[in-house]
């Protein structure tokens, strides 16, 4: 029995590392580029919102099989995440809705995802440690821990949350928001 579970916890731990590798990849490698391509161009951001708005939307008529997440569904909705660090695409929505596209079942696909982000993050606060970034501002290291905190508490909220609207298949009110938020930052900013 024991045997049974502590395989299937490598093998998720495994499809967790195969999913990290790709935006690991960008991340530390584009993130710069990518940010200067897209800062101040709040087109672009809006075109970007505009088709997060649209893949969530298609969430709503996308039948899921409750295939349970593969290796190679794994490094697809990493290779989803990894597309999110454009400005406009959202990280949650293109992995939940990648997941959900491959047939996966919708708790899994929104577990999965929130798992996912937790290795980027470090990786990203890694990534400013080691550059020296995240000391360059002169903010206080304890205003730095109480954000960090507030951040982990709200997030942890808001996965909760989302949990539950993806089980309920309510994707498409975020859809909503994307399309309006990608008109405004098209059209009027």
């Amino acid at each position: 029995m024991f045997d049974k579970e502590n395989k299937n916890s490598k093998s998720y731990i495994i499809k967790i590392l195969i999913a990290i590798i790709p935006a690991g990849l960008v991340g530390f490698l584009l993130s710069d580029e990518i940010e200067f391509l897209f800062s101040g161009n709040m087109t672009l951001v809006g075109i970007m919102l505009i088709i997060t708005g649209t893949l969530l939307f298609l969430t709503k008529i996308t039948k899921t099989k409750n295939f349970k997440i593969s290796k190679v569904h794994a490094l697809i909705i990493g290779l989803s995440q990894a597309f999110a660090v454009i400005p406009g695409i959202s990280r949650s929505g293109a992995t939940i809705c990648t997941s959900l596209f491959l047939g996966n079942n919708k708790s899994e696909a929104a577990k999965f995802s929130f798992l996912i982000v937790i290795p980027v993050i470090f990786g990203a606060i890694l990534k400013d440690v080691l550059s020296g970034d995240i000391f360059d501002n002169e903010i206080k290291i304890s205003i730095l821990i109480i954000g960090f905190i507030s951040s982990f508490l709200t997030g942890v909220l808001a996965c909760k949350l989302m949990l539950k609207i993806v089980a309920n298949n309510n994707l498409i009110y975020f859809s909503f928001y994307c399309f309006v938020l990608g008109i405004i930052s098209i059209f009027i900013i």
